[in-house]
């Protein structure tokens, strides 16, 4: 199966975390030594969120569902110009007259 093209704009407000992989050892007395853990030992964690009609909030959560938390997929994020792989992670769609709100996490996927 080809790796997807998540091609949607959040709207304002999307928030990126960076979650830090390290190593910890510790030498006793207190002194600790501490260095990264692989490779790519920096992830980035995006909070987002879609609105608009039934019909587009409805695509983009069949896209969602479609990955199923475990598939990746590939997404360019804001300010960046090379699109980086990402699995969507707790949706939750809430629903009002006309108008609905799909919010998600993207983590930073590493591997094939």
């Amino acid at each position: 199966m080809a790796v997807e093209t998540f091609n949607w704009c959040p709207t304002p407000g999307a928030s990126v975390d960076y979650e830090f992989s390290v190593v910890t050892a510790g030498l006793g007395d207190g002194y600790e030594q501490e260095a990264a853990q692989g490779i790519n030992n920096v992830r980035q964690v995006w909070t987002l969120s879609f609105d608009g009609d039934a019909a587009r909030v409805k695509a983009i959560t069949d896209f969602v569902l479609r990955h199923q938390g475990f598939k990746h997929f590939l997404w360019t994020p804001p300010g960046e110009t090379t699109p980086l792989k990402f699995k969507a992670k707790t949706p939750k769609r809430t629903l009002n007259s006309g108008y609905q709100i799909l919010s998600l996490t993207f983590r930073q996927h590493f591997g094939p």
